[in-house]
C-alpha cells in the first residue's frame, strides 16, 4: 500500500511496476464494483494496481486478503442452471491513495506499507523524460530480478527461522531474497519488525475500541464483565470525543468481545493482552504484558486448511 500526497508519484510507481512485473495494455485499475468484477481483474492480471483510493468497502478488503494468499471463487458457468467455473489464484495487491485506506488487521498484516513524499519541484521531471529514462533502465532492472530470484531460489531451502511472524512464507522467501541480494537475515528481520510495528499502530489508531482501550487502561489490569466493559468504554469515548452512534462502535455487550477480537492481536503487540473466561458469565480480562517485537503465530499461509471457493452470485 502506497500513501502520500499528491505529486508524490504514487501512480507512476504502480506503471513501472506494472511494467517490470505484469506488462499489459493496462497500467492501473479503478477499484471495482462488486466482488464479481473484482474476480474477474483478478482473473486477467497477475500484479492488481488498484489506483486512486479513498476509501476501501469491507467486502473488497476481504476479497484483497484472499487473494494475496491463495483462494478459489466460483460462479456458475454462462448458460447452464448447475455448471460451475472455479477460478483460484493467487495475486501480487498495489494499493494507492493519498490516505491510507487499509484499516482492518487481517488486510494490514498481508501489506507493506509505503509512505511515500511529494516530489521537490527542483526534482520534476517531464513524464516523457522519465519514461525514457526507465525503458533504458529495464533490461538492467529485469536483470537484475531474475538474477535475485535464482539465487533466492538456491537459498531458501536452507532458511531455517526459530520464530516466524503470521505471514511466515513471506518472512521466509523475505530473508532469502535479502541474502541473495547481499543482506543478512537479521537486517531483513529488523526491517520487517519495524514494517509489522507500523501495521499494529495503524490497525490500533483505525479501531475507536482499540482507541478507548489504551485510554481507560492506566491501571496494570482490569477485570469484568461485558456489560462493565462497555460501560467504561463509553467512558473513555466521551473523553476522546469519540461518536459512539458509529457503526464500529459496540451497541450493546454482545458486540464488545467481537470488537475486542479485531483488534486483540494488534493491542497485544503493544502490551495489552485481553482475555475472556468460558464461565457463563463470559468476563473479560485486560492485563499489561511486555511488549511483542515479532508476533509469534502459527504460519497460517503454510498450515491453514484450504477454504472452499466463494460463491458469486450472478
Amino acid at each position: 500500500m502506497a500513501h502520500g500526497p499528491q505529486g508524490a508519484a504514487k501512480s507512476s510507481l504502480f506503471k513501472m511496476v506494472k511494467e517490470l512485473l505484469d506488462p499489459s495494455a493496462i497500467q492501473t485499475l479503478s477499484p471495482a464494483e462488486n466482488l464479481r468484477e473484482f474476480v474477474l481483474q483478478a482473473a486477467h492480471h497477475w500484479f492488481i494496481p488498484i489506483d486512486n483510493l479513498s476509501s476501501l468497502p469491507e467486502w473488497l478488503s476481504d476479497a484483497l486478503s484472499r487473494a494475496c494468499t491463495g483462494d478459489g471463487f466460483s460462479k456458475r458457468e454462462l448458460y447452464t442452471d448447475t455448471d460451475e467455473v472455479i477460478l483460484a489464484f493467487r495475486r501480487i495487491i498495489g494499493l494507492n491513495g493519498i490516505n491510507l485506506v487499509v484499516d482492518k488487521p487481517d488486510l494490514l498484516d498481508r501489506s507493506i506499507l509505503l509512505g511515500l513524499e511529494r516530489i521537490p519541484d527542483d526534482r520534476r521531471m517531464e513524464e516523457a523524460e522519465v519514461w525514457e529514462r526507465f525503458n533504458h533502465a529495464k533490461p538492467l532492472l529485469l536483470g537484475a530480478m531474475f538474477d535475485a530470484l535464482a539465487k533466492a531460489l538456491r537459498v531458501v531451502p536452507d532458511v531455517k527461522l526459530p520464530l516466524l511472524p503470521r505471514m511466515a512464507d513471506f518472512t521466509r522467501w523475505g530473508v532469502a531474497v535479502a541474502q541473495a541480494l547481499g543482506f543478512t537475515a537479521e537486517e531483513f528481520l529488523s526491517a520487517y519488525r519495524l514494517a509489522i510495528a507500523a501495521q499494529h499502530q495503524e490497525a490500533i489508531s483505525a479501531s475507536l475500541v482499540a482507541q478507548a482501550v489504551l485510554t481507560f487502561m492506566d491501571q496494570e489490569r482490569w477485570e469484568g464483565t461485558p456489560s462493565e466493559l462497555l460501560a467504561a468504554l463509553n467512558a473513555a469515548a466521551e473523553h476522546l470525543h469519540i461518536d459512539t452512534r458509529s457503526k464500529n462502535w459496540p451497541k450493546d455487550p454482545n458486540w464488545v468481545w467481537r470488537r475486542l477480537r479485531e483488534v486483540q492481536t494488534n493491542l497485544e503487540a503493544v502490551g495489552l493482552r485481553i482475555e475472556r473466561s468460558e464461565k457463563a458469565d463470559r468476563r473479560i480480562t485486560i492485563r499489561k504484558v511486555a511488549e511483542s517485537a515479532v508476533e509469534a503465530g502459527e504460519p497460517e499461509d503454510e498450515t491453514s486448511p484450504p477454504q472452499q471457493p466463494q460463491q458469486i452470485p450472478i
